[in-house]
């Protein structure tokens, strides 16, 4: 009995091992594509590779807070934060940076292996963008984030909220309608003013 305890413990053991060890970095917010941080450009799990249905929606210009975790300590890791509209401008398994905008850089190992790095994002709308956080520590590791980045919320606003005239007051509907009236109005009293007067000559 105890034989096959020790058994099924290894097994266990040995099991977790590798499930462990694919995850050096683990991104926490915004919500990572896929736990396994052992491959790039977005890790090696199975949904690495494909953009989530559910990317977390920022506005341009928003300042997110990047969190994160080295569950592996690497003394002396440096990482960095880019932004991508597509896989193929994601920096490379080597961690060169390909056609993607760098958003942060040196970011130097900490004791306690948390990290809370701010970035600012591009003011440009971009429908199915990925934020990559990539450890350099002689191998690279990394994870990946797929955001939205919608229009500004004051150019929502300016094309809803916009009046027709364009100069901050609408026009009201019957005014045409009541200056028609007036005019009739003026007309009929001149009509029967003269009228009046021809009355009178007779």
């Amino acid at each position: 009995m105890r034989l096959r305890l020790v058994f099924a413990f290894s097994l266990c053991a040995v099991t977790l091992v590798p499930v462990v060890a694919s995850a050096h970095i683990r991104l926490s917010y915004p919500e990572p594509r896929d736990p396994d941080s052992s491959g790039g450009p977005c890790g090696g799990g199975q949904s690495a590779g494909v953009f989530s249905s559910d990317p977390e929606p920022f506005e341009p210009g928003a300042v997110v807070p990047i969190h994160w975790t080295e569950v592996i300590s690497h003394a002396g890791a440096i990482y960095s934060i880019t932004l991508a509209s597509s896989d193929a401008a994601l920096a490379a398994p080597d961690g060169t940076i390909a056609g993607g905008v760098l958003l942060a850089e040196n970011i130097p190992s900490e004791d306690d292996r948390d990290y809370e790095v701010e970035v600012t994002l591009p003011l440009e709308p971009c429908e199915a963008c990925t934020i990559q956080v990539i450890q350099s520590s002689g191998a690279d590791y990394f994870q990946c984030a797929d955001i939205t980045i919608g229009s500004p919320m004051s150019e929502v606003a300016g094309e809803s909220d916009e009046p027709e005239g364009g100069c901050g007051i609408s026009e009201p509907s019957h005014s045409r309608g009541s200056s028609a009236g007036f005019l009739v109005l003026v007309g009929l009293l001149f009509w029967g003013r003269r009228c009046y007067s021809s009355s009178l000559k007779a």
